[in-house]
């Protein structure tokens, strides 16, 4: 069973690398250079740096901030339904920013944060939503596979990558605003439909057919399930990486509805 944290580990790192979509909204599909100007929100004005002091900057950022996450499904929806954790998130981030510290350094601690619910969530929402969500993830790691280098892999496994910010830029628009809006039916459904987390004879039972079928597609997904989670270097083996993740994941699909549901919920809440 020790795969199993291999293989959801995978997935839940790709987890923390549409974070930054939650928080830019539908900007952050305009790659690093929109990343790096909307962390100024006084240049959306058009005013110059040489005229406004780093004080002002840093006040604009911590008031205008909560305007900014209202664009997105996800934070509207955890505003909604987890509201100590938003003015958790919020207020230290707007703390932070009246101290002149990088909105970019911010971001990222406001990214870790959500990534921590995110997988606290999953595990306790609807089936529906869970299968919901992971089907979008699986869209974008279909979308980074295609482009035929390490975009991939660098998506599912960002522990010790460069950053991330390149690879939201490769994403259609259209399916970063489905991973919010998947994202903030998961926070909703955790809430007014929460679920109990399955246990693993749950999980063993309605899992196996998944198991088989990868069995029959190739006999190798299996026996390689072990070596998912662990790094690899070249290109060939990087890229086989997220062949196998997609492989498993789209026996998964296949299940019936409440297995499935059950399945992916089970898998990300053994990676808590």
């Amino acid at each position: 069973m020790n795969w199993i944290g291999m293989v959801v580990g995978a997935v839940c790192g790709a987890v923390g690398a549409l974070v930054a979509t939650l928080i830019l909204g539908k900007k952050s599909g305009e790659g690093v250079g929109r990343l790096v100007s909307l962390a100024v929100f006084a240049m959306l004005f058009g005013l110059s740096r040489e005229y406004v002091t780093p004080i002002l900057h840093a006040h604009y950022n911590a008031y205008g901030i909560d305007g900014e996450l209202s664009k997105s499904p996800a934070w509207v929806a955890m505003k909604a339904y987890e509201p100590v954790t938003y003015n958790r998130i919020l207020d230290a981030a707007q703390v932070r920013l009246r101290g002149g510290e990088n909105m970019g350094k911010v971001t990222d601690e406001m990214a870790a944060n959500v990534q921590a619910l995110i997988l606290k969530r999953v595990p306790t929402t609807s089936d529906v939503a869970a299968v919901a969500y992971m089907r979008v993830m699986m869209e974008e790691i279909k979308v980074l596979s295609d482009r035929g280098d390490d975009s991939c892999y660098r998506f599912l496994m960002p522990e010790g990558a460069v950053g991330h910010s390149d690879l939201i830029g490769m994403l259609p628009k259209d399916l970063a605003q489905r991973d919010g809006d998947a994202l903030a039916e998961v926070f909703r459904a955790a809430v007014v439909e929460a679920r109990p987390v399955p246990t693993e004879a749950q999980f063993m039972e309605a899992f196996r057919p998944a198991v088989m079928s990868l069995q029959t597609l190739n006999p190798r997904y299996v026996t390689d399930l072990e070596a998912l989670g662990k790094p690899q270097t070249t290109l060939a083996s990087k890229r086989y990486t997220c062949e196998l993740t997609m492989a498993l994941y789209g026996e998964v699909f296949k299940l019936p509805r409440d297995a499935a549901g059950l399945t992916l919920r089970y898998l990300i809440a053994s990676a808590g």
